[in-house]
Order: structure tokens, then C-alpha cells, then sequence
């Protein structure tokens, strides 16, 4: 909580639909509910924001390889 005020980005990487309450649930609560905090999902078949953050989060339907490679490479 002492980093609450400053830049967050909780990046979530390859998380199905089966386990949403112990990692996207609370991803999401934390992003709603800290000022300067962004979510990135990337997920070939998942990926998504649920609206109550969509100002704030990115959802990636993407290989994740690829993905981090693009970001490597400065995409």
C-alpha cells in the first residue's frame, strides 16, 4: 500500500477463464481502486477488461510470445 499513490501496471499473462477469482478478480479490485494503476490481459483466447476498468485496462488476444517479442523490439 505505501506504492498506492504511484504508476502500477498489473500485467496479466496467459490467465484462462478457470481461475478468475484468484488472479483476475483481485487484479481488477486493485485497479479500480488505486488512482494510477493500469491492467494489461494477454491472452490468445481470453484476454479481456471488464467495464468497470475499461478507461484503465488493455486486453490483448495474443500469442504471448509474440506479444513480448513486438515489446522487445520497441512496438
Amino acid at each position: 500500500m505505501k506504492n498506492k499513490f504511484k504508476k502500477i501496471l498489473f500485467l496479466e499473462l496467459g490467465v484462462g477463464t478457470m481461475k478468475p477469482m484468484f488472479i483476475k478478480e483481485p487484479f481488477w479490485e486493485m485497479t479500480n481502486s488505486l488512482p494510477s494503476a493500469s491492467y494489461i490481459s494477454v491472452n490468445p483466447n481470453d484476454a479481456v477488461v471488464p467495464g468497470k476498468i475499461e478507461e484503465k485496462g488493455l486486453a490483448i488476444n495474443e500469442d504471448i510470445a509474440r506479444v513480448l517479442q513486438d515489446v522487445l523490439k520497441g512496438k
